[in-house]
C-alpha cells in the first residue's frame, strides 16, 4: 500500500517525463556529426582488414576512403574528415604502442621510487598505488574499436540532475504524513513507525536503482545509435586511452554496468542526506532551502580546495561526489595522506556505504523518538511569519492577480517555466562556423562587392564568365579548388542580377552564415524548442477546469453571476502566460544563434538568401524573424487550446498525462519511426523548415487545420461551461 501511495499517477507521470527529457537532452547535446561517422567507418575498415589477416597501414585506409568519397584535392579536404582522420591515427598509434606505454609507466614508477624528490611517505604510497593499478591492466588485450559512445556517456552530466529531481519527488512524498496529520497516528504506533520507515528505505533504494539503470540504459543505447560501436561493447576498456587507468581491466559493457550500480549506491546515500535534512524542519520548503544551501556549500568546497591542500579531505569526502559520481568512475585520480592513499572511486564508494549505514541508523532512532508536537525551529518561525505577511498582501490584490498566482505557483507551472528557460539558456545551438578556403573566399568576395551597382555587378559577372570560358578552352589553367570558387562567385552574382531584373532589391550576401541560421542546421533546434512550448501550453490549459474540480471549488464558480467572465479571464491569462514564455524562448534562441554565427546585417531582404528564393512576400530578415515568432505564438496557443477539452473530460493528473501522450509521436519520430513525423506537432510549429523543404502547401494546410482546431476547442469549452450543471 505504501508503494502504491507513493507511486501515484502524478509521480509516475513525473518519472516518465524525466526519462523522456533525459533522452531528449542527450539527443540535442549529441547531434549526429559527420566526423564521427567517418571515424567509425575508418575504424570498421581497419578492423575488418586486421581480422582478414591483411597487413594494412593507416595511409592505405585513408587513401581508400578518400578515393571512394571523391576527396581528390588535398587542400580542400572537409574539416570533418581531417578531424576524424586525426582521431583514427591517434587510436591506431595508442593500440600499437599499448605495451610500450605500460612499460614506460612502470619504468617511470621505478625511477620515482629511487628519486629523492619522492622520498616523502605520501608520494611513496601514491607510487605504490599506481603500480598496483598498472598491474591490473598490463596484460590486457586491446583492439581497435570505436569507444566514442562511452566518452559521450561519461561527459553527459544531465542524467544526475534528472535522477536527483526524481529522488527529491519521492522523498517529498514521505513528508505528506505531516501535511495530512497522519504523523500523530504514526506516533501512536511504535512498531508501525519502524515498519513504515523500513518500507520507505526499501522503496527509495528500489526507485533510485530503477531510474538510474533506466537512464543509463537509455543514454548508452542513444549514444551507440549516434556514434556507433556496437561491435566493441565486449572489448577491453583499456582500448580507450581516456579510461585505461580507471578500467580495472573490465570490458566496456561490464564497466558501464558497474558504474550504474555504484552510481545508484552514491545516489541513495545522497538521498538519505537530503531526507535527514528535511526531517530537521517542520516545513518542507525550509528543509529544501537548507538542503540547497548545504549542497551549494559542498560544491564550493570541491571547486575551491586544491587537491594538494591540507584540507583536501573536504574536497574528496564531499556530497558533490555523491550527487555527480561520474567524476569518480570515469576519471583516474589518487588522493590521501601519509598514512593512506586511495583513488576517488574507492573513497566515494566507501563514503557512500558509511553514509548509508549511519543515516539509516539515525533515521531509525529518530523514528522511535519522534515528537510530532515539537515546537517550531528558528527558521520555521521566520518563514511562517513571511508566509503570514504575504497572505496579508495577497488580500488586497485583484482577482486577475490571484488567478495568475494560482496558475504559476499553486499548479507549480512556474517550475516548468523556469526549467524550460534554463534549458533554452544552456542549450547548445551548434558550433562556431568553420570556414574552408572556398567559403571564406566567397564571404570576402560578397562583403567587398555588396554595395556595387547593377552595372558594376554586370561587369564583374562578365569578367567571371570570360574567365570560366578561358578555363574550359584550356587558355587558363586552374586547379579544382580555384574552379569551384569561380563557379560559386558566378552563381552568387548571377542570382543577384536575376532578382534585380524582377524588381527585388536583394543584396550580394554570403550564403554560408544565413544557411546556418535558417537551414537544416537549425531544424532540430527549432523543433525541440517548439516541443517545449507545446508541453507548457498543454500543461497550463489542461489544468483550467480540472484544478478547480480537484480543489472542489466548482460549485462556488458556477453559483456566481460572473462565471462566464471567469472562464474567459482564465483563458486570457493562460494565453498571456503562454505567449510571453514563447516570445522569451524564441527571442533568446535567435539572439544566441545570431551571436554564434556573427550575423550583423538583419536588414537585407530575405530573398537575398537563396533558400528563400520563392518566399512569396518581400521582407527583411529581421521582419521575417519577428513574423516567425508571432506565428509560433499563435500556433502554440491554438494547440494549447486542446488542453481545455482535456481539462473538462479528465482529472487533474490524468490531464497532464494525456498532454504528455500528445507529444509521444515526436519522440518516436526522433527515435527513427519516420511515419509518426506527420503526427508530430513540433514539426508544424517549427515554421522555418517548411520554407526550406519544399512542402509549403502541406505545412500551411496543417497549420490552418491547427488554428481551426484551436478555435473549435474554445467554442466547445465555452458552450459546455454555460450548459453544464454541477
Amino acid at each position: 500500500m505504501e508503494l502504491r501511495r507513493i507511486l501515484n499517477k502524478k509521480r509516475v507521470l513525473i518519472i516518465i517525463i524525466l526519462i523522456l527529457v533525459n533522452g531528449l537532452f542527450f539527443l540535442q547535446s549529441n547531434k549526429k556529426e559527420r566526423k564521427y561517422d567517418i571515424y567509425n567507418d575508418l575504424i570498421v575498415r581497419y578492423s575488418s582488414s586486421v581480422e582478414k589477416g591483411e597487413d594494412i597501414t593507416i595511409r592505405e585506409i585513408c587513401n581508400e576512403y578518400e578515393q571512394e568519397n571523391g576527396f581528390a584535392d588535398e587542400e580542400e579536404l572537409p574539416w570533418e574528415y581531417k578531424e576524424a582522420k586525426q582521431l583514427f591515427i591517434n587510436k591506431i598509434k595508442y593500440i600499437k604502442n599499448y605495451n610500450q606505454t605500460i612499460e614506460a609507466k612502470k619504468e617511470l614508477s621505478n625511477k620515482q621510487k629511487k628519486s629523492q624528490l619522492f622520498k616523502d611517505r605520501y608520494y611513496k604510497l601514491q607510487i605504490l598505488k599506481s603500480d598496483n593499478d598498472i598491474k591490473k591492466i598490463e596484460n590486457q588485450k586491446v583492439e581497435v574499436s570505436n569507444g566514442i559512445w562511452l566518452e559521450k556517456v561519461a561527459d553527459y552530466k544531465t542524467i544526475f540532475y534528472l535522477c536527483a529531481i526524481g529522488t527529491v519527488v519521492i522523498i517529498l512524498s514521505f513528508y505528506e504524513d505531516r501535511k495530512k496529520g497522519l504523523i500523530y497516528i504514526q506516533y501512536a504506533s511504535k512498531n508501525g513507525r519502524i515498519a513504515l520507515l523500513i518500507k520507505r528505505l526499501i522503496i527509495l533504494l528500489g526507485f533510485i536503482f530503477f531510474i538510474t539503470m533506466i537512464m543509463y540504459i537509455e543514454t548508452v543505447l542513444l549514444s551507440l545509435k549516434i556514434y556507433g560501436g556496437y561491435e566493441g561493447l565486449t572489448k577491453s576498456l583499456c582500448s580507450d586511452e581516456k579510461f585505461a587507468m580507471c578500467s580495472h581491466g573490465m570490458s566496456r559493457i561490464k564497466f558501464i554496468a558497474f558504474s550504474a550500480i555504484k552510481t545508484s549506491i552514491c545516489s541513495y546515500s545522497w538521498a538519505l542526506i537530503i531526507w535527514m535534512i528535511l526531517l530537521m524542519f517542520n516545513q518542507k520548503n525550509v528543509g529544501l532551502i537548507a538542503g540547497v544551501v548545504i549542497n551549494v556549500a559542498e560544491v564550493l568546497l570541491y571547486n575551491l580546495i586544491n587537491s594538494k591542500s591540507i584540507f583536501r579531505i573536504f574536497k574528496y569526502v564531499n556530497i558533490y561526489y555523491l550527487f555527480d559520481s561520474s567524476k569518480a568512475w570515469f576519471k583516474y585520480e589518487n588522493w590521501g595522506f601519509s598514512y593512506a592513499v586511495m583513488d576517488t572511486d574507492e573513497s566515494t564508494l566507501v563514503m557512500s556505504i558509511i553514509v548509508i549505514l549511519i543515516l539509516s541508523a539515525i533515521l531509525c532512532v529518530k523514528c522511535v523518538i519522534i515528537r510530532p508536537a515539537d515546537g517550531l525551529g528558528i527558521l520555521d518561525k521566520f518563514f511562517s511569519k513571511i508566509a503570514v505577511f504575504m497572505q496579508k498582501i495577497f488580500a488586497f490584490m485583484p482577482s486577475v492577480f490571484m488567478e495568475m498566482k494560482k496558475i504559476l505557483f499553486n499548479q507549480n507551472i512556474i517550475w516548468l517555466i523556469l526549467g524550460i528557460v534554463l534549458i533554452v539558456t544552456y542549450k547548445s545551438y551548434g558550433q562556431t562556423l568553420r570556414y574552408s578556403i572556398t567559403t571564406s573566399t566567397i564571404k570576402n568576395f560578397c562583403e567587398e562587392n555588396s554595395d556595387k551597382s547593377d552595372d558594376e555587378l554586370y561587369k564583374i559577372s562578365l569578367a567571371l564568365k570570360n574567365e570560366k570560358e578561358n578555363i574550359e578552352q584550356g587558355i587558363i589553367q586552374k586547379n579544382e579548388l580555384e574552379k569551384q570558387i569561380l563557379y560559386e562567385k558566378i552563381k552568387a552574382v548571377s542570382y543577384v542580377l536575376e532578382r534585380h531584373e524582377n524588381n527585388v532589391d536583394v543584396s550580394l550576401a554570403s550564403q554560408y552564415e544565413y544557411n546556418s541560421l535558417f537551414g537544416n542546421a537549425q531544424k532540430d533546434n527549432q523543433e525541440e524548442l517548439a516541443l517545449l512550448c507545446i508541453i507548457l501550453a498543454l500543461f497550463i490549459c489542461s489544468g483550467t477546469i480540472s484544478y478547480e474540480r480537484k480543489n472542489m471549488t466548482m460549485h462556488q464558480l458556477h453559483s456566481t453571476a460572473l462565471r462566464n467572465k471567469w472562464l474567459k479571464s482564465k483563458m486570457l491569462i493562460n494565453t498571456v502566460i503562454i505567449s510571453l514564455v514563447v516570445l522569451e524562448i524564441n527571442v533568446l534562441y535567435y539572439h544566441r544563434v545570431i551571436d554564434l554565427y556573427k550575423i550583423t546585417d538583419g536588414n537585407i531582404l530575405l530573398q537575398s538568401i537563396r533558400i528563400f528564393e520563392n518566399f512569396p512576400v518581400v521582407m527583411s530578415v529581421r521582419t521575417f524573424i519577428a513574423l516567425d515568432i508571432l506565428l509560433k505564438i499563435i500556433y502554440v496557443n491554438m494547440i494549447g487550446n486542446v488542453g481545455y477539452i482535456i481539462s473538462f473530460k479528465f482529472k487533474y493528473e490524468m490531464g497532464y498525462l494525456l498532454s504528455l501522450i500528445f507529444t509521444l509521436p515526436y519522440f518516436a519520430y526522433k527515435m527513427g519511426i519516420g511515419i509518426l513525423g506527420y503526427l508530430s506537432w513540433p514539426r508544424y510549429v517549427a515554421l522555418i523548415p517548411m520554407w526550406t523543404t519544399g512542402n509549403v502547401k502541406a505545412y500551411l494546410c496543417v497549420a490552418f487545420f491547427g488554428v481551426l482546431l484551436g478555435l473549435f476547442c474554445i467554442y466547445k469549452v465555452n458552450k459546455k461551461w454555460k450548459t453544464t450543471s454541477i
